[in-house]
């Protein structure tokens, strides 16, 4: 579980694993603060409304590394450095447990190495030089291996695929939706928060306004008069 605190108004709002949450905030003036204050606090500055994460042992969370903010959902890049090194370095860690396969892309390595290596400096009056050990994050980046499509075209095909993706390569321990509510239909919001409960990873909806209907989401009201309704 993680917790946010914002504390003007002095109040931990939970986000769990196992069912998305929505925080409505009615107040202009704090949304935007609260949102300008997340898109700053993930790019390591200070934000103009004071606000935290904490994880379940009551740790700050540093958000550049642990969260990922998106307001709109097809500006996101799939093929963005943020996603292929993921995908890198979730392969990394799935190889080592095949050291067969291993040993076979070190003997391909060193064939391509030992072709290389002979002529390198035969190609051009510099001294240079090639690491001879294999570094599969390298190998993987020079083999530019990338999701093969860029999350869909639609905003719920592309929610569909990025809660995919941070799943499947333990990207962000949070995903931080702002205003997206507003773009999908009651049966595609249902959809999006049954795949959020199922594959178990923590999502936080923010809305400047309340969505009519009964949706399986932890809900968070903060009114004008700063009040604040759980429901």
């Amino acid at each position: 579980m993680i917790e946010l605190a914002i504390y003007s108004i002095d109040y931990l709002f939970e986000i769990e694993k196992d069912q998305a949450t929505t925080l409505v905030i009615e107040n202009t003036a704090l949304f935007a603060r609260v949102i300008e204050s997340l898109w700053q606090v993930e790019n390591g500055e200070e934000g103009s409304e004071q606000l935290s994460f904490f994880d379940s042992k009551n740790k700050r969370l540093n958000m550049a590394k642990s969260s990922i903010v998106i307001t709109d959902p097809l500006r996101f890049d799939f093929h963005s450095k943020v996603v292929v090194s993921a995908i890198h370095k979730e392969l990394v860690k799935i190889y080592q447990d095949y050291p067969e396969l291993l040993r076979k892309l070190e003997e391909f390595y060193f064939l391509f190495y030992s072709l290389l290596e002979k002529n390198l400096n035969e190609q051009i009056n510099l001294d240079l030089s090639i690491n001879p050990k294999l570094d599969l994050f390298s190998l993987f980046k020079f083999m530019d291996i990338k999701l093969e499509e860029n999350g869909g075209k639609t905003i719920f095909e592309r929610l569909l695929s990025l809660i995919e993706v941070i799943k499947e390569l333990n990207m962000k321990e949070l995903l931080i939706l702002v205003e997206v509510q507003n773009y999908l239909t009651d049966e595609q919001l249902a959809e999006l928060l049954n795949e959020i409960s199922l594959r178990k990873i923590q999502v936080l909806f923010i809305e400047s306004r309340q969505r009519p209907g009964k949706f399986d989401s932890k809900n968070y009201l903060i009114d004008n008069d700063f009040e604040v309704f759980e429901s």
